[in-house]
């Protein structure tokens, strides 16, 4: 369908008032009546919902990549249609493998410093990614991470820290399984350029500012990931479970005190 065309069916169900369509609105120029969704959703078969959740899922992740980062409206709405596609696609928007948009709404929240609305929509994030892909799973580590990130914009940074000591037993066992003999040269480079990053990102946007404490615990685990390359290297195995990740804790608990001081 070329654009003449799809703008034309816009026309046509405006005209029939299933559908508003204003062109002055901007980045909400067209919206559905809540009466014209409900009838579609009742009588679209079943056997059709995935290919339909995919295609909506694709839909808002070429948008999201177009759209302009720094534009808070589009970004909203956005997130609005993410939040109405996940309500009505529920599990399956997951097994249709689309569930990465509700990652990006959630960092769109942080990132624009909504941290009333973050740190609940991270917790239910992480609930279900941890049902429906596993504790231990990268995306679930991921969305994890992120609530940490949530609970220190709350000031709620004992609880972070927590968090963040439970994962560091999966984080190892993730990336060593992935790269069991990548060179230690390759992870010296990669917290040589998180530790650049950091420094730039404090300077510029601030200790507090979402970017840089996402930059902070990355360097963190990255440290944590290179101690469990070197005793693998040395044959003695990841680190234990028991072992507490001693310097990636220091780093974290003396960024701690510098905003607490």
């Amino acid at each position: 369908m070329s654009p003449a065309e799809a703008h034309a069916a816009l026309r046509l169900l405006h005209r029939y008032g299933l559908l508003s369509d204003e062109a002055q609105a901007g980045p909400r120029a067209v919206r559905l009546h809540a009466l014209t969704a409900r009838a579609v959703r009742e009588y679209t078969p079943a056997d059709e919902l995935p290919d339909i959740v995919k295609t909506a899922a694709d839909a808002l992740t070429e948008l999201w990549r177009k759209g302009d980062p720094g534009y808070r409206d589009e970004e909203a709405v956005l997130r609005t249609n993410v939040d109405s596609l996940d309500e009505y696609a529920g599990d399956l928007l997951w097994k249709v493998e689309g569930h990465h948009i509700l990652r990006w709404a959630g960092r769109s929240l942080t990132g624009y410093g909504l941290a009333t609305a973050s740190l609940p929509y991270w917790q239910r994030l992480t609930a279900k990614s941890e049902r429906l892909l596993g504790r231990a799973h990268p995306h679930t580590l991921d969305a994890r991470r992120e609530l940490a990130v949530a609970y220190f914009h709350v000031n709620r940074s004992a609880k972070a820290f927590a968090l963040l000591q439970e994962d560091f037993r999966h984080h190892e066992g993730v990336l060593v399984q992935a790269r069991p003999s990548a060179p230690q040269k390759s992870t010296s480079m990669t917290i040589a350029l998180l530790e650049d990053t950091l420094a730039v990102r404090e300077r510029l946007l601030g200790h507090e500012d979402a970017a840089t404490v996402s930059c902070r615990l990355q360097l963190a685990l990255a440290q944590h990931a290179s101690m469990a390359l070197e005793a693998t290297a040395r044959g003695k195995g990841p680190p234990q479970a028991t072992r507490k990740p001693r310097s990636a804790i220091r780093r974290l608990q003396r960024w701690w005190g510098e905003l607490t001081t």
